[in-house]
């Protein structure tokens, strides 16, 4: 069972694409980790994983 499902999450800053196309599904039970260099969009994804920020493209479900 999943408890998060993420599908096609794309989210723009002015001109610049900053998530251009995420697929995640996080089975309960699991646990996830984002690795990558600063500026990657790891704290982009992780707020539009928790509803802080809105995707411009995509959906979240829970």
């Amino acid at each position: 069972m999943n408890l998060i499902t993420a599908k096609a999450l794309k989210k723009r800053f002015r001109d610049r694409e900053v998530i251009k196309g995420i697929d995640l599904e996080i089975e309960q039970g699991h646990i996830l980790a984002l690795i990558g260099p600063n500026g990657a969009g790891k704290s982009t994804t992780i707020s539009m994983l928790m509803g802080i920020l809105k995707p411009d493209a995509g959906s979240v479900t829970y």
